[in-house]
């Protein structure tokens, strides 16, 4: 068994590589259990047609859905714990170009065609990052299925950097509230150390992805990440780490996060997602004779997750972002303020219990929205992306 985490390192973080955003410097905290790898338990072969598993999802019960990487078919396959195929699912209107991550929410699912190993990848020059959207299958085995794209670039992105500037690969991903939450994987040389968290609308169209936070990973490659459906953790996966963050604000979540570091038997792991609060799930590309499998780890004794009560505060308000619309959701008056990604004040104002106010036209890109109580002990953020319509 594994002992109460000791805080062993704190990383400085936080200082914004690209102009533009607030600087922010600040601490946050490393907790690592003792030296001794996870216990993860290998629970089957996956299907021979997926041979390079880039993503994972989990759409119901014994229901996992995966991917290949690079020039493989545009397709995602789902298969059970004993690693039978229950179906392919042919995606129309898409091309693999480099596939790496799977993300669902809101009644989608998102496949992430972002990898991006030479740094080359632009809409100038016809190769475009891109995340494809399709209706999120649940309980169902379909064969084939429409797709919309979301075609981007980096907000940060300097197309005249040096040929080992590789900053700008991307496998790791996931949902949440209307908005895709992207972690880059450092292919610098020298590394950098650097980790970059950028935020996109979860819509097709074209658009720029945000930078909004930041954190020095001393040369860790990220290549996978999930989030738990109450929002309150998120998971980054390495090859040879996990990294499990709660106590977050949104959207600085690298920044103001604990971080517990979990070592594990390095394969090439990058398919991750959580079943609950006490199971995770992770799938490895093929390598020799190694990998190809599908991987169980229960996280409790890491996490201390079974301890954790969801916060008693009641949930103040929800935002459509289709309608530009902020609901106030509680029993009483709520006071809100928004702001842009610079920290400068957009709207404020106060919302009776069930009013709905929409936000002004000329109001658009990354913005927080903080609302708070009279008490002001009860304080609801959040981050979205706004279009320019």
């Amino acid at each position: 068994m594994y002992s109460r985490f000791s805080r062993i390192q704190n990383w400085k973080i936080g200082l914004y590589p690209s102009a533009g955003f607030i600087i922010f410097l600040c601490l946050f905290f490393v907790q690592t259990a003792h030296a001794q790898l996870a216990n993860v338990v290998t629970v089957c072969n996956l299907p021979d047609v997926i041979s390079e598993s880039s993503g994972l999802e989990i759409t119901g019960a014994n229901r996992y859905w995966s991917h290949n990487d690079s020039g493989g078919d545009p397709a995602l396959y789902a298969f059970d714990s004993s690693g039978t195929l229950l179906t392919t699912l042919l995606i129309e209107n898409a091309t693999n170009v480099d596939w790496e991550d799977l993300a669902r929410g809101g009644g989608k699912m998102y496949i992430g065609d972002f990898g991006n190993n030479s740094n080359d990848r632009s809409i100038a020059n016809g190769n475009p990052l891109c995340i494809y959207i399709i209706d999120d299958p649940g309980e169902t085995l379909p064969t084939q299925t429409s797709s919309e794209a979301l075609i981007f670039e980096y907000s940060n992105r300097d197309f005249n950097a040096p040929s080992n500037n590789h900053n700008f690969d991307m496998e790791a991903f996931f949902w949440w509230n209307d908005s895709l939450h992207l972690f880059s994987k450092n292919r610098t040389n020298p590394s950098t150390g650097w980790i970059y968290h950028y935020v996109l609308p979860a819509q097709s169209g074209t658009f720029t992805a945000m930078l909004v936070d930041s954190l020095n990973d001393d040369g860790i490659r990220i290549t996978g990440a999930d989030i738990t459906e109450d929002g309150l953790h998120v998971v980054l996966e390495a090859e040879n780490h996990l990294y499990f963050l709660r106590d977050y604000q949104w959207p600085n979540i690298l920044q103001t996060a604990t971080i517990l570091n979990i070592p594990m038997v390095t394969t090439q792991k990058e398919g991750i997602a959580f079943e609950n609060y006490h199971r995770l799930w992770m799938s490895d590309e093929r390598n020799g004779n190694i990998g190809q499998k599908l991987y169980r780890l229960s996280i409790d004794t890491y996490t201390g997750l079974q301890n954790i009560e969801k916060p008693a505060h009641e949930e103040l308000f929800v935002f459509r972002t289709s309608e530009r619309r902020l609901i106030n959701k509680s029993s009483h008056r709520i006071e809100y303020a928004v702001h842009n990604s610079e920290g400068k004040l957009l709207a404020e104002g106060k919302i009776e219990p069930l009013e709905q106010k929409e936000l002004p036209q000329n109001i658009y890109g990354m913005i927080v929205i903080k609302a708070f109580d009279a008490s002001r002990t009860n304080v609801q953020c959040n981050q979205f992306i706004l279009p320019n319509e």
